[in-house]
């Protein structure tokens, strides 16, 4: 299975407000989401999950959030925020460091290989958000899993950067690996390269991975039934 037959287009960086392009990859359509893995998961959790990772890419080309007719923030985060609210759980509405404090204290933060379709991923040092410029900016971005080709391990993402929100891609397998001797991209750039970067910088997503939250498995966080597909 392949979810990634893609068009070559310019990459999407993290929050950052100014970024380079770099190559990432594009699909011309919504690829179909792997098999959820049971885990332990009713039917019922698993669509829950999926309804969460098709909110997100109904956000796709989109160029504002709007959540109970109001915008939302229009940043990574606030896609995070805009995607849960849709399939009806309320996470409010919190920066990258606040998701990952809130997964921590629900219980629900963890580091498989093979995430779920709806979980939100986190990332380290994206950009340099305290304008220090050093590499030491945790928790600086979020995306949400879209689908897990569990042939590969890419993991196909949907995040709000410098393009808008789009698709990139993250193998955990092979982190330091952007595109494969087939020209299939594996790892897209979330960082962008700066002359003045210290030796060691890491761009990639799996580089800058730190971990990934359920947040659809929590009943608590729930506020209403979660939207029908299609909806």
């Amino acid at each position: 299975m392949n979810l990634r037959l893609a068009l070559l287009i310019g990459l999407m960086a993290g929050c950052s407000p100014t970024v380079r392009p770099y190559p990432g990859l594009e699909t011309a359509a919504a690829p179909e989401p792997a098999e959820v893995q049971e885990d332990g998961l009713s039917r019922r959790d698993a669509r829950v999950g999926l309804q969460v990772a098709r909110a997100a890419a109904s956000f796709i080309g989109q160029d504002r959030f709007r959540c109970d007719g109001q915008d939302v923030r229009y940043d990574c985060s606030g896609l995070v925020h805009a995607a849960y609210a849709r399939a009806g759980f309320d996470l409010a509405l919190r920066n990258s460091a606040g998701l990952h404090a809130l997964a921590k204290e629900r219980g629900v933060h963890h580091r498989r290989r093979h995430p779920f379709p709806g979980d939100v991923v986190f990332f380290d040092n994206t950009w340099d958000a305290n304008r220090d410029g050093r590499v030491n900016d945790p928790l600086s971005h979020v995306a949400i899993v879209e689908a897990v080709d569990t042939d590969t391990d890419t993991i196909t993402l949907i995040h709000k950067g410098s393009k808008g929100v789009v698709r990139i891609w993250m193998n955990l397998a092979r982190p330091d690996v952007s595109v494969d001797a087939s020209g299939v991209w594996v790892n897209s750039f979330l960082r962008a390269k700066s002359s003045r970067d210290p030796k060691g910088t890491r761009y990639l997503s799996g580089q800058l991975f730190r971990g990934f939250a359920s947040f659809w498995r929590d009943e608590g966080l729930r506020t209403e039934a979660a939207v029908a597909d299609g909806d």
